[in-house]
């Protein structure tokens, strides 16, 4: 099991990293929703105690708090939120700024560390909040995974990234983040955001063409299940091969025949896509040949 150091900083935080180090380390969560959830639950099976869900939809931090026993509290007013030593924010991009604003009104001083989730938003959302002026210890805990209502998740084979305002933040929030994750890794706002958006490429829109072919394939009569073998071979072979190698179809060889045909038949029966699929045939064979050149 991985300690918590201690660091050389102000008394009440060598307090709460002395506290960290034996697991008697209080954590809130503003927002309850999926990343959230994670996070909770595998903090608290870490032996790290739960102390407050704060969520707008009392009814779904209620289901949440309820697993972590009578001593998380539930709330909907940030006000409320009690002292603890680490307050994770884990709500929507758009949503952060807006609410480190209201937390910074409702919590004048705060010895508790303030971290957020997110990972395209940089760290300087908390001075832009006036946070500085209200805590001294804040930064980023960022997991790179795809959380889907009712998919559990072990977190210990999911990649985290973390920043701190200052070396001791970095250090705290790094520790604490190896209690649960196995492959921490040190990175700035600049840096996550090309992560983040790697990130979309490779799950979001990847996802989004599973839905098409979904509703091709359910054209041929056939159901979704026959597509999950060439599935599993194309996310099993990158871990071999560089995806430029794993290329493979009629762009890749280009195959003009088989990419007009395709493309008669979208027009056919699924004209929304016909400008879809030339955008990735075309970046495919420009891709194949710049590899080839």
């Amino acid at each position: 099991m991985i300690r918590l150091k201690n660091f050389t900083t102000d008394s009440s935080f060598r307090k709460n990293m002395k506290k960290t180090e034996n697991k008697d380390f209080s954590i809130s969560f503003v927002g309850s929703g999926r990343v959230a959830t994670h996070l909770a639950m595998a903090f608290a099976q870490a032996g790290f105690k739960i102390a407050g869900i704060f969520s707008r939809n009392v009814g779904h931090a209620g289901k949440l708090a309820a697993h972590f026993g009578k001593d998380c509290q539930v709330f909907n007013d940030l006000a409320e939120i009690p002292e603890t030593d680490v307050v994770f924010f884990c709500i929507s991009d758009d949503a952060l700024p807006h609410t480190l604003q209201l937390f910074q009104q409702t919590h004048p001083h705060t010895a508790s560390m303030l971290v957020h989730t997110a990972g395209s938003v940089s760290i300087n959302v908390f001075e832009e909040a006036g946070m500085e002026n209200v805590a001294k210890h804040f930064g980023v805990l960022y997991p790179l995974q795809s959380f889907s209502d009712g998919r559990n998740i072990d977190l210990s084979h999911t990649p985290a990234f973390v920043e701190g305002n200052n070396e001791a933040s970095l250090q705290t929030i790094e520790n604490l983040a190896r209690h649960i994750f196995r492959n921490v890794s040190r990175m700035d706002s600049e840096h996550r955001r090309f992560l983040h958006l790697a990130g979309v490429f490779a799950n979001n829109f990847t996802n989004h063409c599973y839905n098409m072919a979904a509703n091709l394939v359910a054209k041929s009569g056939a159901n979704f299940d026959v597509l999950l073998p060439i599935i599993e071979e194309t996310a099993e072979k990158v871990k071999s091969l560089p995806p430029s190698q794993a290329q493979t179809g009629p762009a890749a060889r280009h195959d003009l025949k088989t990419i007009e045909s395709h493309l008669e038949l979208l027009q056919n029966h699924a004209p929304e896509l016909v400008s879809f699929y030339k955008m990735m045939s075309e970046s495919i064979m420009k891709e194949n040949s710049k590899d080839k050149s």
